[in-house]
């Protein structure tokens, strides 16, 4: 009873994370933000997976444009493929339900695994690969330049916080779901249940009344 509640909330956990990482590709990841000696905002930049960094600064602004980091450049082939990928597991944990699963659906436990690979990507890759070399300081810190008096804000942003939530959310039944996919499909193949399988099948159940019906029936022709 308790691993079923266990199993049931955890499914839930997972559609609910699927629905952040899903509104978490709209939103701005991180923003970085420059202030001059009087606390006036002279530089402003807002990252979006699919638009990479925005400004609200006019594009004539020359000391805004100085500040523009660079981007990543992430193909978009990857997005879409995210997007297919969440919207197929989705699929999967709705559907194909891990306790009346035939075990001929075994590539379908894949397909939740293979979006928290794609998650893992965004929420380890991407301040590891890119926000830190590119001295993005994450997840948040205020800097001040005494030389200039200029002050640096950087911080993660609504899009990054639900890509981690949903991350969370969905790894649990993602990985138990492939587990006991795997363990049922182990059981399944070992030996004497694949030669009682194959003994079922080609096995003919025997009509006894039948048969001694047209014995029988044989018989009184003779």
């Amino acid at each position: 009873m308790e691993d079923s509640k266990a199993t049931h909330y955890s499914k839930l956990g997972f559609l609910i994370g699927a629905i952040l990482l899903f509104i978490s590709i709209f939103l701005e990841w991180y923003t970085f933000q420059v202030f001059d000696e009087t606390s006036t905002l002279i530089g402003a930049w807002t990252y979006t997976i699919f638009f990479e960094w925005d400004t609200p600064f006019s594009s004539g602004n020359p000391t805004n444009e100085g500040y523009r980091p660079v981007n990543l450049n992430i193909p978009l082939v990857i997005i879409i493929m995210f997007i297919i990928i969440l919207i197929a597991a989705v699929f999967v944990v709705l559907f194909k339900d891990i306790n009346s699963t035939p075990l001929t659906l075994r590539k379908y436990s894949y397909v939740p695994l293979f979006l928290v690979i794609l998650t893992s990507f965004y929420v380890v890759i991407f301040p590891l690969m890119y926000l830190l070399p590119n001295e993005l300081y994450f997840p948040s810190l205020t800097n001040i330049d005494s030389e200039v008096g200029y002050s640096f804000s950087y911080s993660i942003s609504f899009g990054y916080i639900l890509q981690l939530c949903g991350f969370v959310l969905i790894f649990p039944y993602a990985v138990y779901y492939n587990l006991i996919i795997t363990e049922r499909d182990k059981l399944y193949n070992r030996p004497h249940v694949q030669i009682d399988n194959i003994i079922h099948q080609v096995q003919e159940k025997i009509d006894l009344d039948k048969e001694i019906a047209e014995e029988v029936e044989h018989l009184r022709r003779m």
